[in-house]
């Protein structure tokens, strides 16, 4: 995520991706905010909880959130706090702590790192 993002944009994107054909509910995910100023209120981040919680498709792996903005760190360690379904949020402000957290190789860790080819993966 980048720019601004308000409660709905995360609402949308969390069901675009549930929504999409590759998507497994198993798998382990990586949730990059760094760039993000998200504006989400203690509404919103609860709306958002609820949404988790009552949903078939919510992710049961391991989700790593990587993060660099104080407030945007603290509310994703909210929203790890209050999330006890299925898999675990965990938040880092290195790749070197999503690596070691998800067990991912040097490999795909030196490709997701290279901002130019992380950016190619998503356009």
């Amino acid at each position: 995520m980048s720019g601004p993002v308000s409660y709905q944009d995360v609402v949308v994107l969390t069901k675009e991706v549930w929504g999409d054909g590759l998507y497994d509910k198993s798998y382990d995910g990586i949730i990059d905010i760094r760039q993000a100023s998200i504006d989400m209120g203690h509404s919103g981040l609860e709306s958002f909880v609820q949404l988790l919680l009552a949903s078939e498709s919510a992710s049961e792996g391991r989700v790593a959130v990587i993060s660099s903005k104080p407030v945007e760190t603290a509310l994703s360690y909210l929203l790890a706090n209050k999330l006890t379904k299925g898999g675990s949020v965990s938040v880092f402000s290195t790749w070197g702590g999503v690596a070691a957290y998800l067990g991912l190789s040097e490999s795909v860790l030196a490709e997701i790192a290279d901002e130019r080819a992380y950016d190619a993966m998503f356009d």
